[in-house]
């Protein structure tokens, strides 16, 4: 049999969406039920929490006026998608998966690698784009500017710029 071999050329990605970057002390993570109304959509996802079902759920149009997340819905190792097709289409290497209704990993506080729009720099200023999901603006994704279809998230910060798929770090931190 055959043997099948990649390669990356030039650079390895940084991640995939939703992973955890660094496992240190620091980082805080904790289990919580995903929305039924609301779910997160992917892995990767900036999540606020819906007290009244005692879940995480993910971003919504009417969000426009929040300054801090509870979290990122991190990616459990090792998840494939029950079926080829996925959130936005195939799922290619690396893509954005559903996540299972049901328990959902959330990091509260720590390194996360996520989905980005833009090229944020070391340090900058973090924004959730509350709109529906248009093109490359997935709705409770990250992005590098302001726009009138984002939201300035307080608690959270770049920590550079994004690999070539796109797939950059956020640092969140809760300060509680």
């Amino acid at each position: 049999m055959a043997q099948s071999y990649s390669a990356f050329q030039y650079r390895m990605g940084s991640g995939f969406p939703g992973e955890i970057a660094r496992t240190h002390p620091q980082t805080w993570v904790e289990p919580g039920l995903n929305d039924v109304t609301n779910p997160v959509q992917f892995f990767g996802q900036a999540v606020l929490i819906n007290t009244a079902a005692n879940s995480y759920r993910g971003i919504i149009a009417t969000d426009t006026g929040i300054t801090a997340i509870n979290g990122i819905a991190a990616r459990p190792y090792p998840i494939q998608p029950q079926t080829a097709p996925g959130v936005y289409g195939a799922v290619a290497f690396g893509g954005l998966i559903l996540p299972p209704p049901g328990e959902i990993a959330i990091v509260r506080q720590g390194y996360v690698m996520v989905p980005v729009v833009g090229t944020p720099t070391k340090g900058g200023a973090v924004f959730v784009w509350v709109a529906a999901t248009a093109g490359a603006n997935v709705q409770g994704g990250f992005q590098a500017t302001s726009s009138g279809s984002t939201a300035a998230i307080a608690n959270c910060k770049f920590n550079g710029p994004p690999d070539a798929n796109g797939i950059g770090e956020v640092i969140i931190n809760l300060g509680f």
